[in-house]
């Protein structure tokens, strides 16, 4: 049987931009799934992995369409701060200015709660 502790999820939202966004965490024993949108949708997905060949993490899209790099972005930028796979759907508009704002949201809950990740 799985270990309990092995799976955690956590919620929160922000209103950024008049923009409700919500944040879904799923910590998983070494890998993390994030999703951020502002309704119920998964129309992306990258993911991100350190590997012993390069320093910057290896990251590809998974879902959706490859012009957005947002979520392989970030994804990226987690895996590297993290130190762990990380799983990223980016649902919101592009070309919009709450990426950045999304971003330090998401590093400010990190900081803020690092058990969560």
């Amino acid at each position: 049987m799985a270990d309990a502790r092995e799976l955690m999820v956590h919620n929160f939202s922000e209103r950024l931009l008049d923009t409700v966004v919500h944040f879904h965490i799923m910590k998983m024993k070494d890998s993390l799934l994030i999703w951020i949108g502002k309704k119920a949708e998964l129309n992306s997905l990258s993911v991100a992995m350190c590997t012993k060949y390069a320093s910057t993490p290896a990251v590809t899209n998974l879902l959706g369409d490859v012009s957005d790099v947002t979520s392989n972005t970030l994804a990226q930028k987690l895996a590297k701060k993290l130190k762990k796979q990380c799983f990223i759907s980016y649902n919101l508009p592009p070309g919009n200015n709450l990426h950045s704002l999304v971003e330090t949201r998401l590093v400010k809950e990190i900081e803020n709660k690092p058990n969560h990740f």
